[in-house]
């Protein structure tokens, strides 16, 4: 699962749909599957890109560890093999495709208690589901929350941009790891690791690599095994 040859293998599903929207979906497997919860994966701006679908692989290892695991493609871009396809989308509909994929996963799957994880870009997103939830839907029946957030290298959530303001909104929980040399978040609750994109990139090519991403992932299992159970 953590190996050097990550970026050789395939991942374990094809595209799905909700509703007319492209997502990934991975089915939880294994000796210890955790029934009524899930986790909603949020990808950097490189969205369902098919040549660069490590956090793809991601939701494979959050399937494999229980979880049934779902990627919306809330950015508007895919890829699929011999074929491109990149459209300009705005928040409204970012927050309409993640709202989707909540009601998917709470009403479709029967989950009770939902997770949500975010690497680079898509840990504002995170951090608006561990607060009100998304600006849209706040109203609509508390369905755009979920119980426990973990975000990885969350470069765009500095104290510089607008995503900062989001901190002190924050009701529950959230865990962080960050590149070693992010000096904008402190210690607490966070992991210091490897440089930039280090849980995402395709190829390992080190010890330490695999180590630290091995690690990131056993720090996110821990952290969503505590808050959602």
């Amino acid at each position: 699962m953590f190996g050097r040859d990550e970026q050789l293998g395939e991942v374990k599903y094809d595209y799905s749909r909700i509703q007319k929207e492209d997502a990934y979906i991975a089915e939880p497997f294994g000796n210890n599957v955790h029934k009524e919860r899930a986790i909603i994966l949020l990808t950097d701006d490189g969205g369902l890109w098919y040549s660069s679908c490590m956090l793809l692989f991601k939701a494979d290892q959050f399937a494999g560890a229980g979880y049934l695991t779902v990627v919306p493609n809330y950015q508007g871009k895919i890829r699929r093999k011999n074929s491109s396809q990149v459209e300009d989308i705005t928040d409204r509909d970012r927050q309409r495709i993640i709202h989707d994929a909540l009601l998917y996963i709470r009403y479709e799957r029967h989950i009770d208690k939902i997770g949500a994880v975010g690497y680079k870009d898509g840990a504002q997103w995170v951090l608006q589901l561990l607060g009100k939830g998304l600006p849209n839907f706040q109203k609509k029946n508390n369905n755009s929350t979920v119980d426990a957030g973990f975000i990885a290298d969350p470069w765009y959530c500095n104290t510089h941009n607008a995503a900062s303001q989001l901190w002190p909104k924050l009701e529950k929980p959230i865990n962080i790891s960050v590149r070693d040399e992010d000096i904008n978040f402190g210690t607490e609750s966070s992991q210091n690791l490897l440089g930039e994109g280090f849980l995402h990139r395709r190829a390992v090519k080190t010890q330490a690599e695999v180590f630290a991403k091995k690690q990131a992932f056993i720090q996110a299992i821990i952290w969503m095994e505590e808050h959602l159970a």
